[in-house]
Parts: structure tokens; C-alpha cells; sequence
């Protein structure tokens, strides 16, 4: 059975989806990192841009460790896995392992920045960004685990009928 490669639109959904989500989980810990790394007033003119840098460079890090465990873990990010998709390598297809999944989203986030990279989608037989192609992996449309047990049941009850 051939995989069922993911579309552009439900890929974009996912992506608003992994935002929200983002901004929802992350939002305390943005406000507790600016109350504590707040600058003392007399060096305020002088580090305000350095805790700034070390506060989004912190929300960065913990963005895409969290993304790439996703990936890692459950085969999609959350937005992805919430509308049935899964990032799997194009050759064994299987989930990436950590390594592999860090890069992927790093990628994922300079490819949709240069927007060049999801533009691949529209020329690509297997629907693959350029991150896809980079990393060596797919995204499908999970298979429905109840469409299989219909059609073991319905094979199952065409055999009965042979043998009665």
C-alpha cells in the first residue's frame, strides 16, 4: 500500500496549529525569563539588548527542542498529530531519531522563512519541501487504524461465506 502524501493547505494548518500552541505553552516562561532577567537600572542602557538576545535565543532553543522531541517521539509536531500526519524517513519509514529531528526543524524553520523551500511542495511527486528532501523524509497522512479492521472483517466474512 503506497503512502499518502500530505498536502499543502492541511501541512499549513498544522504549522498555524504548532504557533498557537507555541505561543500558548511558552508564553509563561516568556514572562517569568523577563522578570528575572531583567537589567538593573544603572546598566539598563547597556545590557537591555544582551538579556533580549539571551531571552529569545533561550525561547528559540527550548522551541526547537521541543518540535524536534515531538518529531522524535510521536512523528509529527503537535499541529501535525493533531490532524493525523506523520513525519517519517522516505527509506525506512520510520520515525527520525533526536539528532536528525533537531536539524529537520531548524531546517523547517529556514525553509518556511525563505518561503523558496515549501514551494518545493508544488513540484515534488511526494509533496516534499526542501527540508523533506534535505533530511530524507516524508510527510503522510496516517493510515486509519480502523479502515484496516473493516477490511480484515469484511475478508473474514467473505471467507466464511466460501466455507459454508
Amino acid at each position: 500500500m503506497h503512502p499518502v502524501y500530505a498536502k499543502l493547505p492541511v501541512r499549513l494548518v498544522a504549522q498555524v496549529l504548532n504557533l498557537l500552541l507555541i505561543v500558548a505553552c511558552l508564553s509563561p516562561f516568556v514572562y517569568l525569563l523577563n522578570y528575572a532577567l531583567q537589567p538593573s537600572a544603572e546598566y539598563q542602557p547597556m545590557l537591555y539588548a544582551l538579556f533580549t538576545m539571551l531571552r529569545s535565543m533561550l525561547v528559540f532553543a527550548i522551541t526547537v527542542v521541543a518540535m524536534a522531541w515531538f518529531n522524535h517521539r510521536f512523528g509529527g509536531s503537535p499541529g501535525k498529530c493533531l490532524l493525523g500526519l506523520k513525519v517519517i524517513n522516505e527509506k525506512s519509514g520510520q520515525y527520525m531519531n533526536m539528532a536528525q529531528a533537531i536539524t529537520r526543524v531548524v531546517l523547517a524553520i529556514l525553509s518556511m522563512a525563505s518561503v523558496v523551500g515549501v514551494l518545493f511542495m508544488l513540484f515534488d511527486p511526494h509533496r516534499r519541501t526542501l527540508h523533506d528532501r534535505l533530511m530524507g523524509t516524508i510527510v503522510v497522512v496516517q493510515e486509519d487504524d480502523y479502515a484496516n479492521i473493516e477490511a480484515d472483517a469484511a475478508a473474514l466474512e467473505s471467507l466464511n461465506r466460501g466455507h459454508s
